[in-house]
């Protein structure tokens, strides 16, 4: 919205305001129990059957092991594949690259997420979103399908903020 005088911002509002969107009001840190409750109050409640959980580090701090990324990343993903399953919503759980050490060149892949092995065995498809900040272009890398309906590989977008969609 940054871009946008008072009035395409009330625009931009109004016209989010009529999607089909709900936003729980939760703030802060929440036990995951909690988090367990407000998806299955949303979904069963307001029939949500797509959900963003914006991300697996914020949930993370919430794992039985602080001590062991692995161990807790695995438990987090086994509990969030649980709510999809019961569910019968598809997730999209938004987990952080690594830092990458100085002067490495290669292109990311499910190696590089924290926990890359429990994400790999659990995850029905991953992607890697790719943008340089400032640019309004971004490279999309489909790295896993489980399901075999689709194909693995990259796709260049391209963001129209008059629209804020991004677009091939």
């Amino acid at each position: 919205f940054w871009r946008l005088d008072r009035h395409g911002y009330v625009v931009s509002r109004r016209k989010l305001a009529r999607r089909p969107l709900f936003i729980p009001q939760t703030y802060g840190i929440c036990e995951m129990p909690e988090v367990r409750r407000v998806i299955y109050d949303s979904c069963t409640r307001h029939g949500i059957r797509f959900l963003v959980l914006d991300h697996l580090g914020f949930l993370s701090v919430l794992g039985q092991d602080a001590s062991n990324d692995v161990k807790t990343t695995g438990a987090i993903m086994r509990e969030v594949k649980r709510w999809a399953l019961d569910l019968r919503i598809h997730i999209v759980l938004v987990h952080h690259l690594r830092k990458r050490a100085t002067g490495q060149t290669s292109s990311s892949g499910i190696h590089d997420l924290r926990g890359s092995g429990e994400v790999g065995q659990l995850a029905d498809n991953v992607m890697i979103l790719k943008r340089k900040r400032g640019e309004e272009k971004m490279v999309v890398s489909l790295k896993k399908v489980r399901d075999d309906s689709g194909f693995e590989g990259n796709a260049e977008l391209g963001f129209d903020p008059d629209t804020l969609i991004y677009t091939p």
